[in-house]
């Protein structure tokens, strides 16, 4: 038992904290397999089989009451939730492009799921053999492979999700770099532009006087002007 972790090759800068809270996750759900439902069966000296077994392996349909809160399954779809929701706030925060960090997220978790299926078989294995956990058989990956793969399309829709919140920018970035820099410049260009216009004709008619002297002066007109003038 323990947790096993995919890594992106390169990791991000921030794999470390990708790591932590996925492994925060995996300790939280661990707990919730030995505390709850091996501690169960010792408390109320219920049998593991039938009803609460199937609890136990099920997807969403599985558990109601207590055995809901405390279900491995839907602890899993939370934790997919929570990592890729924070991920998505951290690329928000500090403006970084989220694909990357998602995708590094996205393969912790697909190491988080397959350790805590890994462990269900194992604590499985413990609640049949009551005490006596190498008198039964572990079940082997293909029993519970159909409730991985559900995981797993979870796991690729909410982490698409996750890149498009983290590349839409909230209502307070709107009011700051880099929209409100833009919003800046378009009012400092309403204000002026009037101003920017008469430069423009100015500098324009100054280039057509330009040209007209230059055209006089080829046919002698300046010369003979000057000289009127001068007589």
């Amino acid at each position: 038992m323990g947790l096993t972790l995919i890594t992106r090759n390169p990791s991000t800068k921030l794999c470390a904290i990708a790591k932590k809270r996925v492994s925060d996750q995996y300790n939280r759900i661990n707990s919730e397999l030995f505390n709850f439902w091996l501690q169960h069966r010792t408390k109320t000296g219920a049998e593991f089989e039938g009803s609460p077994r199937l609890v136990f392996w099920a997807g969403d349909s599985g558990g109601r009451g207590i055995y809901e809160q405390h279900h491995p399954y839907r602890l899993l779809k939370k934790a997919i939730e929570t990592v890729l929701m924070d991920t998505a706030e951290t690329c928000r925060k500090y403006e970084l492009e989220p694909e990357p960090y998602i995708d590094e997220a996205k393969l912790l978790l697909r190491g988080l799921i397959g350790s805590v299926y890994r462990d269900m078989a194992n604590v499985d294995r413990k609640l049949r053999g009551e005490g006596f956990p190498e008198s039964v058989k572990c079940v082997d990956e293909s029993y519970y492979r159909p409730r991985t793969e559900e995981l797993e399309r979870y796991l690729e829709e909410h982490a698409a999700a996750a890149i498009l919140i983290a590349s839409r920018p909230t209502e307070t970035e709107q009011n700051t770099t880099p929209a409100k820099r833009r919003r800046i410049i378009g009012w400092i260009f309403k204000k002026t532009s009037h101003f920017i216009c008469a430069i423009f004709v100015a500098v324009i008619a100054t280039i057509i006087a330009a040209i007209i002297i230059d055209i006089f002066a080829d046919f002698g007109w300046i010369k003979r002007i000057k000289e009127f003038f001068t007589e």
